[in-house]
């Protein structure tokens, strides 16, 4: 594979905490995310967006995504 120390490795599943991909990315020494982050920043923009009735951008949300 050409997963190594420069890579980010993202997986959606947030449970287990570190799925068999994200092993093996850590083991080559890629950074990885698992998918709890992206579900803590959807509940937000969610509430922003029905709640408070706030409209979200794109350029807004690459800054919110990038760890």
């Amino acid at each position: 594979g050409r997963l190594n120390e420069g890579c980010w490795a993202y997986d959606l599943i947030y449970n287990p905490e570190k799925t068999g991909f994200l092993r093996k990315a850590e083991e080559r020494g890629a950074r990885i995310h698992n998918g709890l982050r992206m579900l803590q920043i959807q509940a937000d923009l969610s509430e922003l967006i029905w709640i408070e009735g706030i409209q979200v951008y794109e350029e807004q949300l690459s800054k919110i995504m990038i760890p």
